[in-house]
């Protein structure tokens, strides 16, 4: 009796913790993005091309919050209760805001790219029409996998409001509508998005590599050109003299602080790069890894027991 006494008690403890946690990740959610979208509407400044892609990874942040968080709460703390309808609900909501938020970051980083890669003809390769079509295409594609998460029996889901019938299989054939979708999914929403944020970072610090050491270039370029000016004058004083060194002390110094300007640039390029390729694995990985294993697990408990039928 005290055994269970304790376990019901840190059972309970733990959830207090989990619920607590989870609120101060809405409330913090919520006040920051919302906070964001107020100063992008009232201030004209920021409504460029570039923070509508932003604006649209902050909706995905807001739906999660205010939607997806509520939904997960509530099927893990409240009472066993079976739907067949908001299982798929849940599901579907829970692929919208996760495809949604992939296709958005893959968006600000093709925008990043243009912009670094061809600054001159930034404003003709991204324009406000271009823009609002790629949002709108990403939201859309989101949507048409958020319907077909939706689609198909219940076999195969993880929400516990789908009650038993999400641990097994309808048919003797492990490979379900389900887990076809799963792995379609992971390569469509995760893969893929990943291979491209990793090739498209990569020319993003190459492009800023090649950049600064033309900037360098033209920079020593014009340095030594203004040096070699003033020194080769039509009259050489003594005071003419002392100039020249002068001027050749000083271009040793903006020489050195170029150059390090311009290595603190690229290293900021490539961090920022690694910083956005971790943080994307560490966010979406475990989720899309976590359906993929469900799914796996299921089919070799149903192939399991599809064999042992047939032995019987």
């Amino acid at each position: 009796m005290v055994a269970v006494g304790v376990e019901s008690v840190a059972a309970w403890a733990a959830g207090v913790a989990i619920t607590l946690a989870l609120a101060i990740v809405f409330l913090v959610s919520s006040i920051l993005n919302t906070v964001f979208l107020i100063i992008f509407f009232r201030r004209p400044a920021l409504r460029s091309i570039s923070n509508r892609f932003i604006v649209s990874l902050t909706v995905c942040n807001l739906l999660a919050s205010w939607l997806l968080l509520p939904l997960v709460v509530a099927d893990t703390f409240l009472p066993v209760w079976e739907s067949a309808s908001f299982c798929r609900a849940m599901d579907a909501v829970a692929e919208l805001v996760a495809s949604a938020s992939v296709f958005a970051t893959l968006l600000i980083a093709v925008d990043r790219f243009c912009a670094i890669t061809d600054p001159l003809h930034y404003h003709m390769l991204v324009t406000r029409h271009k823009s609002l079509s790629m949002i709108f295409l990403g939201w859309l594609l989101a949507a048409l996998i958020a319907v077909a998460a939706s689609l198909g029996d219940l076999s195969g889901r993880s929400w516990k409001v789908c009650g038993p019938a999400a641990m097994t299989t309808t048919t003797d054939d492990p490979w379900t509508y389900r887990s076809y979708f799963v792995v379609a999914n992971m390569v469509v929403s995760f893969t893929v998005p990943m291979m491209l944020l990793v090739w498209i970072y990569i020319r993003i610090y190459h492009a800023a590599h090649k950049n600064s050491e033309r900037t360098r270039r033209n920079s020593l370029c014009g340095i030594t050109l203004d040096a070699v000016t003033a020194a080769r004058g039509p009259s050489r004083t003594p005071s003419t003299r002392s100039t020249s060194s002068q001027i050749v002390t000083n271009l040793r110094h903006r020489i050195s602080n170029a150059s390090l300007f311009l290595h603190k640039e690229e290293s900021r390029a490539a961090k920022i790069s690694v910083v956005v390729i971790v943080l994307f694995f560490a966010c979406w990985l475990p989720y899309y890894a976590a359906a993929l294993l469900h799914t796996a697990l299921l089919q070799v408990g149903a192939g399991y027991a599809s064999h042992q039928g047939r032995e019987d």
